[in-house]
């Protein structure tokens, strides 16, 4: 072989192996747990595990560690978008569950591969005139009961940020939420959130409503959306409880690097120091609300606006469908809630717990037969909040109104009468 060429080959070798040892340089000269990345991962990394003591921490401590170097190798930002973008450019996507965005966002996958990903087909008419009888239907039961029924639905991400979904996303035609948007329009029960947080993104296009990797939205979206669904809801009932203001948190990146250009050497020392970025939304501590699982004394997440999400609240199956409660003694509140919802409305605790004296936060996935009849009739609540995701919307009777239903049973207004009745 051509001497010229062995040399070339030695180089080569030679620069690969600095390159894989890069990352682990990086974390060895640089403190690089990248902590911050919760805020945009809405997750927590890994932590360094525990020096086995025993059998069994020694049979699990190889698996252990490997999550804790897989969440927090040197340079992990600068490389995950790297390969983002690889992966965006070749339409490969990440996982199966979701989908390669436009600079490093992510978003739900939604159908099949051969479909559109992310976008639901529109609604029958048959369909969204039934969903709009049934929730008129149950405004009308609990007006009826004197509670102030208030019901939204939590838009997407892809709905508040189309710019940033792949190219060959067509996102143009008619989506069930605008559906919904339009068909309720005149329902002061409705708050078209959207509408809101698209004005929002638009007076403000540097303060993100929604995470670039989970698909929820951050604290200041659903701070947005609070706000519009509390002052709709104190209308209703002509109550004069403070909001949550902007002033009692703080949102905000002190970091003064440049995180945008992959090209750029900022960009790449911007992932080394974990205290680099200072991302904020912290209300005022108040050990006077509390809030916890209904049956237990397990706390609840982001009851005061925690940056950091504690692990417990991410155990999908064991807290995400239990039944949460908040009590607020300082006061200020007089009015109780029952909040419908899903895994949106976990950003929204620390706003509305702070909003009302007591809520009761249910999931509508796990409403049992009967059980909200019984709820109201124990707790007498004042308020009634529905929120629900976009994505539920596929099929809105079926995912939303008749788990609502099912758990009103032996209400007999709910039974005796059909959607067409209350249009006569």
């Amino acid at each position: 072989m051509d001497e010229r060429f062995e040399r070339y080959d030695g180089l080569l070798v030679v620069l690969f192996t600095l390159l894989l040892l890069l990352p682990l340089g990086a974390q060895i000269l640089e403190d690089s747990t990248e902590n911050g990345n919760v805020l945009l991962e809405n997750r927590n990394l890994s932590a360094v595990p525990v020096f086995p003591k025993q059998i069994d921490e020694l049979m699990a401590y190889p698996g252990e560690f490997d999550a804790f170097f897989n969440d927090n190798f040197g340079l992990r930002t600068p490389i995950l978008s790297v390969a983002h973008s690889l992966k965006l450019a070749t339409q490969v996507p990440l996982y199966s569950s979701t989908l390669s965005g436009k600079k490093g966002w992510f978003f739900l996958r939604r159908q099949s591969f051969s479909e559109n990903p992310v976008v639901s087909a529109p609604l029958e008419k048959h369909e969204l005139d039934e969903f709009s009888a049934r929730l008129r239907r149950l405004e009308v039961l609990l007006n009826e009961k004197g509670i102030a029924f208030v019901h939204f639905s939590a838009p997407e991400k892809q709905s508040i940020y189309p710019e940033y979904l792949p190219m060959n996303v067509n996102f143009s035609e008619i989506t069930p939420l605008e559906q919904v948007n339009t068909e309720l329009a005149k329902s002061n029960a409705y708050v078209n959130v959207k509408s809101i947080m698209l004005e929002v993104k638009a007076n403000h296009p540097e303060q993100l409503l929604y995470y670039k990797i989970d698909t929820h939205w951050n604290c200041l979206g659903a701070y947005i959306a609070y706000r519009e669904v509390a002052e709709r809801v104190l209308g209703i009932k002509g109550a004069e409880t403070p909001l949550v203001s902007e002033t009692d948190f703080v949102f905000r990146d002190t970091s003064n690097r440049d995180k945008h250009n992959p090209f750029s050497l900022e960009y790449w020392r911007s992932s080394l120091r974990k205290k680099d970025t200072a991302f904020e939304c912290l209300l005022e501590e108040s050990p006077q609300i509390e809030a916890h699982l209904r049956l237990g004394k397990q706390n609840i997440p982001n009851i005061n606006g925690e940056n950091i999400t504690p692990a417990e609240a991410l155990d999908f199956p064991t807290l995400i469908f239990k039944d949460w409660e908040s009590t607020d003694t300082r006061g200020k509140a007089g009015l109780k809630a029952i909040v419908l919802r899903d895994s949106f409305a976990s950003r929204l605790v620390p706003y509305l717990s702070r909003t009302f004296s007591e809520v009761l936060y249910l999931h509508f996935f796990r409403l049992e037969n009967n059980k909200l009849k019984h709820l109201i009739e124990d707790f007498q609540p004042d308020v009634l909040i529905f929120e629900y995701a976009e994505r539920f919307l596929d099929s809105p009777n079926r995912n939303l109104m008749d788990p609502i239903e099912r758990s009103l049973q032996g209400a007999d207004e709910l039974s005796t009468e059909s959607p067409s009745d209350l249009e006569r």
